[in-house]
């Protein structure tokens, strides 16, 4: 089955499937390239604060914690299990988590992001050889937006999104889509970076900044200098599980910290009779 299969047939227009399957763009046609009813304003200056060079880690540092996340990851797929079948990354990049996929006879891989196949520059030798399973396997990247994904209805067995809903600009479009998406009895699984809940580990992850110096630094660097925010939104735990109920999953649960401040968050799409989405208020939080 080629990847346009997974198409609606009215967007099949709108992209370049001249590369795929390993990469499909959007057309370029001049119009606003923005999801209907989206504005991109504070996206685009959050996304450009957030790819500058100058915020960049130094080598040493993204190295670490690369190696700490696929640590993280490697203990927490080991007891969940593999990603199987046909899974949708949202925000994925270069689809790195394909290291703990099991694709079987007929599974596909397809990474949806506005800057499809890009990493910052510094860490792409790095990604590429503590990711190494994952460049082994086959990955379709696709140019757009999350809000607004080009896929027929319930095509896919698994969403996964990885540190992608603080950076989108609407997070409950892009849970709508998601559900959308997924065949009913999929799975979406999001590992967020959120606000620790407990006093216990908020204090543990301040002893390890104090024994990281250069963190520690960096982030006083960040306070006194009143760096800009490089994230659309923050969460803690209660409100993301809140945020997937008023979504329409079902059987959400949270567990963790895998690593770090990061919570695994798994749900599914309730296989019988389809009950709509609520309105969805955000998340506050600073």
């Amino acid at each position: 089955m080629g990847i346009e299969a997974l198409f609606r047939s009215d967007r099949l227009a709108q992209f370049d499937f001249s590369r795929a399957p390993a990469m499909v763009r959007r057309v370029r046609s001049g119009e606003d390239e923005a999801p209907d009813g989206l504005d991109l304003t504070e996206w685009s200056r959050v996304q450009a604060r957030y790819l500058d060079p100058a915020h960049a880690k130094p080598l040493d540092e993204i190295e670490a914690a690369i190696r700490q996340s696929v640590e993280g990851y490697d203990r927490f797929f080991r007891e969940r299990g593999p990603l199987r079948g046909s899974v949708l990354d949202i925000g994925g990049s270069v689809g790195v988590y394909r290291q703990w996929w099991e694709p079987g006879d007929s599974g596909v891989f397809v990474v949806q992001d506005p800057a499809v196949g890009t990493s910052r520059m510094e860490a792409g030798e790095l990604l590429r050889r503590l990711y190494s399973r994952a460049f082994s396997l086959p990955v379709t990247c696709v140019e757009g937006f999350g809000e607004e994904l080009p896929y027929r209805d319930q095509v896919f067995d698994t969403c996964l999104m990885v540190a992608a809903l603080d950076h989108c600009a609407d997070p409950a479009r892009v849970l709508a889509e998601a559900r959308r998406c997924l065949r009913p009895g999929g799975e979406l699984l999001c590992l967020q970076t959120c606000r620790l809940p407990a006093l216990s580990q908020r204090v543990g992850y301040s002893v390890r900044l104090y024994r990281e110096p250069g963190r520690l630094l960096r982030k006083l660097r960040q306070r006194l200098a009143a760096e800009p925010e490089k994230h659309m939104h923050r969460f803690d735990v209660a409100g993301l599980v809140s945020m997937l109920e008023t979504a329409a999953f079902d059987h959400v649960e949270a567990s963790g910290p895998i690593k770090k401040r990061v919570f695994a968050f798994q749900a599914t799409k309730p296989s019988g009779p389809s009950r709509e989405p609520a309105p969805t208020a955000l998340p506050t939080g600073g």
